[in-house]
């Protein structure tokens, strides 16, 4: 009779290793605190007892903001960010194992922005280590719309840490190939590891903008639910393929082993960022990344791996010196707008 009773003491601290590991530590709200140097209108998130974490306003031509991360009042790291309506308080800062190396990391989400009509969230996030050492730092960023901390951050039971699932809307035709399109909200999989993210090839969750959707999107947001995903649904789906890749393709640059990035110039690469590419003419072009891409033509939303056919988190900048690439505009049929411009690395 004593085998059962030991066999549930291990069952329960199995369980209860797992449930303290499945979640992400969340941290109090930011607090409005002195102004830290070269800042105005600071709000502040204490890490632990001798670090912290700050949002301020910078006095610039464009009204932009910074966040700077403190250890015992020195400053180890810095980047530029954005705030919604000058607000320095907009963000939320989490922590855990998220590659299961041992190592926490910590994450910093910002809402950047709120659209007219739907109020889509838009935000950028900063995943970077932690502890803070005194080593400068800077962190992983990348964007996701309708930001939910509990959904985007998953935990995979067997092998430890978390997958990352990125949102978007997304306008996609009803059936492919046609000329009839709607809205869709997309989820798409990355993985950290050791300060990258890559994609990774589990199915890519879609669920298209019906009234039924727009009335719980809505219910949910007035009552400020944090941790609403509208992919708790039976609507949704599961789709093996690329969304993007079932679409016309309105024109493509074939990539040729001359095609190379040979340098990547930003200041702040989760807004925008240049690519400088070699032809195989000789002759430079420089491609921009832009979160809606459209005109001019040398402007991409995405970048993806080629060979697995999936996307990069939009905002986010992967390696990419010494990459061949090929840039791909998709449209729901011929003669139709311009839906997302891909540039895909080829090896």
């Amino acid at each position: 009779m004593k085998f059962p009773f030991i066999v549930s003491l291990i069952l329960i601290g199995i369980v209860g290793s797992y449930a303290n590991q499945s979640k992400l530590k969340n941290y109090p709200r930011p607090a409005l605190e002195e102004n830290a140097p070269g800042l105005d209108k600071t709000a502040c998130v204490a890490l632990d007892a001798a670090a912290r974490i700050c949002q301020g306003l910078i006095d610039d031509d464009n009204g932009g903001a910074k966040v700077i991360v403190q250890r015992s009042d020195e400053t180890v790291g810095e980047w530029k960010s954005e705030v919604f309506l000058g607000d320095a308080t907009d963000f939320k800062v989490f922590s855990g194992d998220l590659d299961n190396d041992g190592q926490i990391e910590l994450i910093v989400a910002n809402r950047t922005a709120v659209s007219n009509g739907m109020g889509v969230n838009y935000w950028t996030l900063a995943i970077l280590p932690f502890p803070v050492g005194a080593e400068e730092l800077q962190p992983v960023q990348f964007q996701t719309e309708d930001f939910s901390v509990s959904a985007m951050f998953v935990p995979r039971r067997r092998s430890g840490g978390f997958d990352i699932l990125t949102t978007d809307w997304e306008t996609l035709p009803i059936k492919n190939p046609g000329n009839r399109t709607a809205l869709y909200f997309v989820g798409r999989w990355s993985s950290y590891q050791n300060g990258t993210l890559t994609p990774i090839d589990r199915p890519i969750l879609v669920r298209r903008y019906l009234f039924i959707f727009e009335r719980e999107r809505l219910k949910n947001i007035n009552n400020k639910n944090d941790n609403y995903s509208g992919f708790n649904s039976p609507a949704v789906e599961k789709r093996d393929v690329e969304p993007l890749t079932n679409l016309f393709v309105e024109a493509e640059t074939e990539a040729t082993a001359e095609d190379v990035i040979f340098n990547v110039n930003s200041e702040n690469p989760a807004v925008s960022f240049n690519i400088f590419v070699r032809t195989s003419a000789g002759e430079t072009s420089v491609l921009t990344y832009s979160a809606n891409a459209g005109e001019p033509e040398n402007t991409f939303d995405f970048i993806g791996d080629f060979a697995l056919r999936r996307l990069y988190p939009k905002g986010y900048l992967p390696d990419l010196k010494g990459k061949t690439v090929k840039l791909t505009n998709y449209a729901a049929s011929k003669n139709e707008p311009l839906l997302s411009r891909v540039l895909w690395l080829t090896n």
